[in-house]
């Protein structure tokens, strides 16, 4: 892969010196585009996004989660491991490359709010799949070795699920350990990876609405009755902070053991953890079970 990490770094230089420096390319602030370079760049920035986004939503949500599914542990875990790293090179070349063509096509200089508003998404997508590339991911795949080894120990792993990692977790104080360093690694990889999928998918929206004429008309380039602003503000920074704050409780719960804590999304209802799927609560009142993201159930009681 040591190939495309340098063709990776030469494309970073590109589209930063296409950023602060588009004259140089040919890039003309204010003035026209050249008829016979603009509708390369524009083809090179739309495949190379389309390529991001596609890849993104695959492998974040379809590809990953069948595998885990239908794969045993390690099997998957390896797999995993061979394919995030390239995953990850192929979709910072293709972010690089859409901020050196929209860098290009709409220079800083002559760009509209709107328009740098979205280099600043595609930056943002490109920096996060660095910090899984070059940070996170690497971290996450030796914790898995690690992790792997001694779960061979213990004759588990060969299994489709968690459900053996969490009994054998209950009397391993070593694999206890390893699984929850694991899974704030691998936290922090999949944010990454989601704040990435997202800052794409505000782009996707802005080429929707865009509809292939620059529009000017529009200070906070408004799609469907939003603003930009206001999708932040209201929608996706809200989901985030739902979501992390989730995260969090989940993961307090998992390791405390049978404890009440309260949510975030509903506060003045309690949750208990606990680790046997069977349990039920006493008769009388509302309760919901359902099984938690490591493992465990959690037993709503209102």
């Amino acid at each position: 892969m040591a190939w495309i990490t340098r063709f990776l770094t030469a494309v970073a230089f590109l589209a930063l010196g296409v950023i602060f420096s588009p004259e140089t390319f040919g890039s003309k602030s204010g003035g026209p585009h050249s008829l016979g370079l603009y509708p390369f760049i524009k083809l090179a920035h739309l495949l190379s996004f389309s390529t991001a986004f596609g890849a993104a939503l695959w492998v974040t949500f379809i590809g990953g989660i069948i595998m885990f599914k239908n794969l045993p542990r390690h099997q998957f875990g390896n797999l995993q491991s061979k394919m995030f790293p390239a995953y990850f090179s192929m979709v910072g070349v293709c972010c690089a490359i859409s901020v050196a063509a929209f860098g290009y096509l709409h220079p800083w200089k002559s760009a509209t709010t709107p328009e740098k508003y979205q280099l600043g998404f595609l930056l943002s997508a490109f920096a996060f799949n660095l910090s899984n590339l070059f940070v996170f991911s690497p971290m996450t795949i030796e914790m898995m070795k690690q992790r792997h080894k001694v779960e061979r120990e213990a004759n588990i792993g060969d299994e489709i699920g968690w459900s053996k990692n969490q009994e054998a977790a209950k009397t391993n104080p070593k694999l206890a350990a390893m699984n929850k360093k694991f899974g704030m690694i691998h936290g922090l990889s999949s944010l990454a990876n989601i704040m990435a999928f997202g800052s794409l998918a505000m782009h996707s929206w802005y080429l929707a609405d865009n509809d292939g004429r620059k529009s000017t008309r529009k200070r906070w380039c408004d799609v469907g009755g939003l603003s930009f602003r206001q999708i932040l503000v209201a929608v996706l920074i809200p989901s985030i902070l739902k979501r992390l704050s989730y995260w969090l409780v989940g993961w307090i719960g998992s390791r405390q053991g049978a404890q009440s804590f309260w949510t975030p999304g509903a506060v003045g209802t309690r949750i208990l953890f606990v680790d046997d799927p069977s349990f039920h609560a006493a008769p009388g009142g509302q309760e919901a079970f359902g099984r938690g993201p490591w493992g465990g159930g959690a037993l709503s009681i209102s």
